[in-house]
């Protein structure tokens, strides 16, 4: 699918580099860290493979509601952003996208960008990152996902263009882009893509009112996991191994997921994203792993013992057997980090007589490094806001 790209005038922008901005990039964690705000505790993606799309191309404005916490319920309106799609050499037509799991992994890694690679900057009053698209694809490769260079273009064009309407139970409500601005810099080899974060990103970076996530581990898994890591991340500050329960279907509603007929379909899909990050799966699959590694390094073995008489071919397999070897002294490596040690799923019932199962709590037992992650990252909250106090004092005086 090839796109018209559209980009925002960047001429008038005015960059900055409030005090804040350095202080924020040189956060130090024991990992490759991204960041998160109370803005990703709102469904704000649409994760089904197809979109209610007209034959004209339209979507209709998609509304959620969400907890918030302590019990209070807002609610999001999408408005789908609209993307010209190219055929040949004819005029474009325009269709509309709701942002899914593709734009929100490529919002992940921007995040990310901006938070440890030192190239942050500010345009008009807004947290920027600078990069190229070359930059974005080989970052996608790393961390297990893949996009051409067309396709992280309409991405951003579909984050750029779409925005969503929150609204509280108090009745105030305010409309927000994805992203503020998609801009472009340069040309040729050294062409630079500008982007933006939205208003309340920024907001809440200036504020402190973030929280540091595991980067490595968020992007790598499933989207179920990362929306409940994120969720554990926000609401829990005081994390300890006496475990973190919720209801399934609160979890799926609050995350964007369509709760089908099927509740143990979605149940599957929530032990699958569970599993890469346990640590009583992880050892269950290392096991597998394991016993698959050395039956193949065996037959290597053999072939490798004939091309060695042969004196022909016989380095290939060396190497396939040092790379096997490896894999099985690291059975980690590649893995995301467990965050938990092990999970409990208990059925609730129907009231009255029929036993009819009508939603699951889930509860999970965190693991010690996790724990020590959350209250790390409260301290760097701590440290991050007290630094800015001391920055924003020297400047007055």
């Amino acid at each position: 699918m090839l796109t018209r790209t559209k980009y925002d005038d960047l001429s008038a922008m005015v960059e900055s580099r409030p005090k804040w901005l350095p202080l924020f990039s040189q956060i130090k964690a024991s990992f490759n860290h991204s960041f998160t705000t109370r803005i990703n505790m709102a469904p704000l993606f649409f994760y089904q493979t197809r979109q209610p799309r007209s034959k004209s191309g339209h979507l209709p404005v998609l509304n959620r509601t969400f907890c918030v916490c302590n019990g209070l319920v807002a609610s999001v309106s999408i408005l789908p952003g609209r993307v010209e799609i190219i055929k040949g050499h004819q005029e474009g037509e325009w269709q509309d996208y709701y942002p899914g799991g593709k734009e929100e992994i490529l919002l992940e890694v921007l995040k990310n960008m901006a938070a440890t690679t030192g190239r942050a900057t500010v345009l008009d009053s807004h947290m920027t990152v600078i990069f190229s698209i070359r930059e974005i694809r080989r970052e996608l490769r790393r961390v297990g996902h893949t996009a051409s260079h067309v396709e992280v273009l309409t991405s951003l064009q579909i984050l750029r263009r779409s925005s969503f309407i929150l609204k509280s139970e108090l009745g105030t409500s305010f409309e927000e882009s994805y992203i503020l601005g998609l801009g472009v810099m340069g040309e040729g080899k050294n062409k630079k893509v500008v982007v933006s974060f939205n208003t309340l990103t920024t907001a809440a970076v200036i504020d402190g009112d973030f929280r540091i996530l595991d980067y490595e581990t968020s992007i790598r898994i499933s989207t179920l996991g990362r929306k409940l890591l994120e969720r554990i991340v926000h609401t829990h500050k005081q994390l300890d191994g006496k475990g973190y329960s919720f209801g399934l279907i609160q979890f799926l509603t609050g995350a964007g997921f369509a709760v089908g007929k099927r509740l143990r379909e979605s149940l599957r899909q929530l032990r699958v994203a569970l599993d890469q990050i346990t640590l009583d799966a992880r050892f269950s699959e290392n096991k597998t792993e394991s016993e698959k590694f050395q039956r193949e390094i065996k037959e290597l073995e053999r072939s490798y013992a004939k091309k060695l008489a042969e004196k022909s071919g016989y380095e290939d397999i060396r190497r396939q057997i040092l790379n096997l070897q490896i894999r099985l002294d690291n059975p980690n490596i590649g893995k995301p980090r467990c965050k938990f040690t092990s999970y409990k799923i208990k059925p609730v019932y129907q009231a009255g007589g029929r036993k009819k199962v009508v939603d699951y709590v889930v509860t999970v037992y965190p693991t010690s490094p996790f724990i020590n992650e959350i209250k790390k990252a409260n301290w760097q909250q701590g440290e991050f806001k007290k630094a800015k106090a001391r920055a924003e004092q020297s400047t007055q005086k």
